[in-house]
Formats: structure tokens, sequence, C-alpha cells
């Protein structure tokens, strides 16, 4: 398994959230997604054998949501710290 952040612009409430994280999920490979509206991020998991953060952003920016994968970005320490939207990181 890997980790990504990806960055993702026009996400701009609740709604294009959890829409962004549902996108992601319906990738083969991605295994857990969390999203932080706050920040403009979304951190992955996926098998790297089966998907990769091209065709993730790819997909996201298809529908409508530009995105990128910062060179050498970790994934957030406590990603329910801050702003998260509240519809993926449950607990």
């Amino acid at each position: 398994m890997q980790n990504t952040v990806i960055n993702i612009d026009q996400m701009e409430d609740e709604g294009s959230a959890d829409t962004i994280t549902q996108i992601l999920l319906k990738l083969s490979g991605v295994e857990e997604v969390r999203v932080s509206l706050r920040d403009c991020l979304a951190s992955v998991q996926f098998d790297e054998n089966r998907t990769s953060p091209l065709r993730m952003t790819a997909s996201l920016e298809a529908a409508g949501y530009p995105s990128y994968v910062s060179a050498g970005a970790a994934a957030p320490q406590n990603p329910r710290a801050g702003g998260c939207c509240g519809g993926c990181c449950g607990g």
C-alpha cells in the first residue's frame, strides 16, 4: 500500500468533498480516502499495482476538479485536525 496527498482546486463545500471522495473510492485499488475541505487536500491510501496518483488526478480533472500531487507530499499526521468536512473521517 502507498499513500499520497492530492491538492484539489474548486473543492468549495461539503458536497464537493463528498463527490471527490466517491470519485476516488470508485477507482480500483483505492482503499481509503480522507478529505480536508479547509486545506483542499485528499489523503489517499491505494494499491500501487492497481492504480496511480496520475489516474486519480485524471479522474478528478475529468469531473471538474483540477488537482495535482505535490512532489514529496506525505499524508498528514492527523487528517482529522483542522477543517475536515466530517464526511469521511468518522472514526
